[in-house]
């Protein structure tokens, strides 16, 4: 029945026309099956005249591998090179066969292969080829092994493991050796062995379950640093092994494995398609399917793959290396580590001895310390540099000229890699902070090793990802201003034209992994490396934590959505200073706040973020005036060290036309500002701070600065300030009295070197006559006003204290709105085109006092584009405002005053001061027959040194 059905099968597959071709032979086929000869009759093959065994080849050859229970690969020795690779299939014998490609085994396929792996694995055989069939892909080899005489297929027939094949119709003659395998398997059929067992329910069991997709971490954390046993399965490259372990009767974890602390020769996969080359696939895609494109391109069999498998130097040396000691080997494991892609990292013994250490010492791989076991690692250092000094395999490559181990760095100068300790000064976001050496006072960049942190908006109008504002709180909370340890991992250089290079630390504050916090509060994900990258020293751990915050839900691993932050800005731009004004009565009204110092300008003037109120703004300690020169960047330094990034409070008291708000600052209940003056870093602004309840305190403490000669105070004499003041006020009488020279008040700040200014004249006077004018004359019942070309006066109502003031249309108006400059402050605002009315002849006729001022002979940096705009503008305002100037009018183009000036109290020469901190520059060109004043000259080449 078996032959007539493999028969008929065949049939069907024919073309039509071969059909009745074949018709007439088929019923005498029919019949000669329907009249089976009677069993108590003999067989007539065995009396059939023997015939002669043909033999093609035969030898003596190293097992190599047992691919099944019937096939095996040879190893045969030559006179000069590697030896000769050959699979050899047991002639008239097939055996149950594995699954392949996720497919399942047949029953006893395993038992098959493993008994002939137990009974030849590594020995050396005699082999006989009888016969070759030559196929498209390889030559099949068929014949037989054997072992002191015994032949390893007959002894596979007697266990019942493999079947004998049918005779071929026209074959007349029946060799000896086919005699003998037909009785061995009628014996075993008789004692119901193997695959001629009845018992259907046990051939199930025989059936191996592999198990490729598990919890990888779960195994690693069952196994981890237990020897277990394992079957090397497939040699992928030379440290890359496919290993089988048992997990219960018949059923097995299929692993893939990178031996620890070292790193061999790789094969490359190139798309057909493409030129790029990537590393071989790693992880669960390769644990998943038993023969990737990778086992091809490590097996040679690659001419159906769409990818080119290309070797790195000495790569095929090092995975034949590894095959001939461990290919189907019973080796023991120990789990030292796994990756998120399920790649497991390791040690294998065979024999007792570890093959990552052979394989060091032929110069067949390299030392890699971020993954080598403690006890291991000197001993492979050892090893490699042998191998180095002999210039064995990759070592005599030009490459391989630098040595390829690293040893453990030290922080030997600012942005060398290295283990150091710090203080943290500065959380950029959830995964980068600035810390600072305590000894050298050297600022160092850290950035957190093998975790994903999102990342905050790097420009304007961008949003930040979801809870990338909770981890860099999170940090902030628990590390600025405490000391860490940070232990260095490895760097890696950014892709791009401008490639930089960043460090990645492990950073420890009180014994705690931080890294291991964010991850656990899911604030932070792992990262998944690639088998041969570096990663944290404490990379399971991580795993760990992300386990626990899955388990958790918590943050980026649970449903819940992350925290919208609407967040006002009121420190940048025209917009937001129109908004600063808004929020003033508001905060001003609130008392005591509690807030974040997100940005430090100067001593006195830093940037904070107020969450009741959600917003950003630009704060100003009141009553107290910071230092000039290089001190003024110590006491920045000092506020910065003490402020920045942490909680304050502070009060409202007042703003400027700006936009800035100007207040006192406490920290940690205490008035920061008292604190500056205490240390030397500031002085009391007598004619704001008059007005403060603090006043007394903040004299007493500048007396004792003065008396015990602090920073600012070093060469201070007492009672000489009096007559140092008569002296600037006389220069200053004097200036003014030149033509040239005036007194004058700043109102309007630009930018670092563009401002409106009212001078010190008769005219000022009358302004102020003039505003009473209009206010009492109640322009309200005014006509409103009729625009009809730009530049035309009116009065407009400033929202701020709603007065009326004169004011120039600046621009078209836009829809019902128009923007107004004004003309006696230098203000602009934008309001609705029915709030303006026309201005009385009466009040027309007084020159406008606000005039357009520019400090002579520099360039300025634009405040929302140019690097340092914003700083210079903001020191520029911190020199003037509130401050009685004197001003030298070097030159003028039309209605614009190009001046020189100084502060009256101080003789602080303004355009120096910018121009000596590297905020300004001086211009290439004059107007004719005039030279920038010497000092800012010598402020110029003061600022580039």
């Amino acid at each position: 029945d078996v032959y007539k059905r493999q028969y008929q099968r065949r049939v069907r597959a024919l073309p039509f026309t071969s059909f009745f071709c074949l018709l007439l032979f088929s019923k005498t086929i029919s019949i000669n099956m329907a009249t089976p000869a009677p069993k108590s009759q003999p067989k007539q093959q065995p009396e059939q005249p023997e015939k002669k065994e043909r033999v093609k080849e035969e030898g003596k050859a190293i097992v190599k591998a047992v691919i099944s229970g019937d096939t095996v690969t040879l190893l045969l020795p030559k006179p000069v090179g590697p030896p000769e690779e050959k699979d050899l299939t047991f002639s008239s014998l097939t055996a149950p066969r594995l699954g392949r490609q996720g497919k399942k085994d047949e029953p006893y396929a395993w038992q098959s292969r493993e008994f002939l792996r137990n009974l030849c694995i590594g020995k050396q055989v005699d082999y006989v080829i009888e016969h070759t069939i030559q196929h498209a892909s390889k030559a099949m080899n068929y014949g037989s092994i054997s072992i002191a005489g015994t032949n390893l297929a007959l002894l596979s027939a007697t266990e019942g493991l493999c079947r004998v094949k049918p005779l071929r119709d026209n074959q007349k003659e029946v060799r000896s050796s086919y005699q003998d395998l037909l009785n061995a398997a009628q014996e075993a059929e008789a004692k119901g062995r193997g695959v001629y067992s009845k018992d259907m329910a046990y051939a199930e069991k025989t059936i191996r379950n592999v198990i490729n997709k598990f919890n990888s971490f779960g195994l690693y954390q069952q196994y981890k640093g237990t020897p277990i046993k394992g079957i090397v399965d497939f040699v992928r490259e030379g440290t890359t092994l496919r290993i089988l372990i048992l997990h219960k009767e018949n059923a097995w974890y299929e692993i893939l494995l990178h031996l620890s602390g070292v790193q061999s020769p790789i094969y490359k996969i190139e798309n057909k398609s493409a030129t790029t080359s990537t590393p071989a696939p790693t992880g669960d895609n390769a644990v998943d399917s038993p023969s990737t494109d990778a086992d091809e391109a490590s097996s040679g069999t690659t001419s159906g793959s769409k990818f080119n498998f290309i070797p790195e130097p000495f790569a095929p040396e090092a995975k034949y290396f590894t095959e001939r000691l461990l290919l189907h080997r019973d080796v023991q494991i120990t789990l030292e580590g796994v990756d998120k892609q399920g790649n497991f990292f390791g040690t294998v013994l065979f024999e007792g001895r570890n093959i990552a250490d052979q394989l060091l010492l032929q110069g067949l791989a390299k030392f890699v310390e971020w993954n080598a076991s403690p006890q291991d690692k000197e001993k492979f250092r050892a090893a490699e540099k042998r191998a180095q000094q002999q210039k064995l395999r990759i070592h005599s490559l030009a490459s391989a000229s630098k040595p390829t181990t690293q040893q453990s760095p030290t922080a030997t100068g600012e942005g060398a890699p290295g283990d150091t300790f710090g203080k943290v000064r500065e959380v950029i976001s959830g995964g980068s902070l600035v810390i600072v050496d305590p000894n050298t006072n050297v600022r160092r960049l850290i950035n957190l090793s093998s975790v994903k942190v999102p990342r905050m908006a790097t420009r304007e109008g961008a949003e930040d990802e979801p809870w990338a504002w909770e981890a860099k709180e999170f940090l902030r909370r628990k590390l600025v201003g405490k000391p860490v340890r940070c232990v260095f991992d490895y760097s890696r250089t950014l892709p791009g034209e401008n490639a930089v290079e960043r460090h990645f630390y492990t950073v420890f504050w009180d014994k705690i992994n931080i890294a291991i916090k964010l991850v656990e509060q899911g604030l932070a994900s792992v990262v998944s490396h690639k088998a041969d990258e570096k990663r944290s020293v404490e990379y399971e751990a991580l795993l760990t934590a992300e386990n626990k915050g899955k388990a958790e839900g918590a943050g980026l691993f649970g449903k819940k959505l992350a925290p919208v932050h609407h967040v006002n800005n009121l420190s940048r731009g025209d917009a937001a200073r129109s908004k600063a004004k808004q929020f003033f009565p508001l905060l001003q009204r609130a008392g005591r706040l509690t807030g974040l110092v997100d940005y430090v300008f100067s001593a006195t003037k830093l940037k904070i973020y107020c969450e009741k109120q959600s917003c950003f703004l630009n704060f100003a300690i009141g009553g107290i005036r910071g230092p000039e020169g290089d001190l003024a960047n110590e006491a920045t330094e000092f506020t910065r060290d003490k402020c920045h990034q942490r909680e304050v409070e502070f009060e409202v008291e007042a703003q400027d036309k700006g936009g800035n708000f100007i207040g006192n600052l406490y920290l940690k209940k205490a008035l920061f500002g008292l604190k500056l003056i205490e240390q030397g870093y500031a002085a009391v602004h007598e004619p704001s701070a008059s007005r403060s309840p603090h006043f007394k305190e903040l004299v007493e403490a500048q007396e004792i600065a003065q008396s015990q000669k602090k920073k600012m105070w070093k060469d201070y004499v007492p009672g000489q300030e009096n007559k140092e003041q008569v002296a600037k006020q006389a220069a200053a009488t004097a200036h003014t009295n030149a033509p040239s020279s005036k007194i004058l008040f700043v109102t309007e700040i630009i930018d670092g070197g563009h401002f409106y200014a009212q001078f010190q004249t008769n005219e000022l006077v009358a302004l102020e006559e003039l505003m009473t004018s209009i206010q009492e004359s109640n322009p309200n019942n005014f006509a409103p006003f009729a625009f009809q070309k730009v530049g035309d006066l009116c009065l407009s109502k400033y929202a701020e204290d709603g007065k009326w003031y004169r004011a120039s249309v600046v621009e078209r108006p836009k829809g019902n709105q128009v923007t107004v400059l004004y003309v006696d402050y230098g203000n602009t605002e934008t309001v609705p085109l029915a709030s303006l009315r026309a201005i009385d002849k009466r009040f027309s006729t007084l020159p406008y006092q606000a005039k357009d001022c520019y400090l002579a002979y520099i360039k300025v940096p634009a405040v929302e584009t140019d690097d340092f705009g914003r700083e210079a503008a903001e020191y520029f305002r911190e020199l003037v405002w509130d401050k009685s100037m004197y001003g030298h009018v070097e030159y003028t183009e039309g209605n614009k005053y190009y001046l020189s000036i100084g502060e009256i109290s101080t003789g602080v020469l303004v355009n120096a001061a910018l121009v000596r901190q590297g905020l300004l520059k001086l211009i290439n060109k004059h107007p004719e027959d005039l030279d920038p004043p010497q000092d800012t000259l010598i402020a110029q080449d003061s600022g580039l040194s």
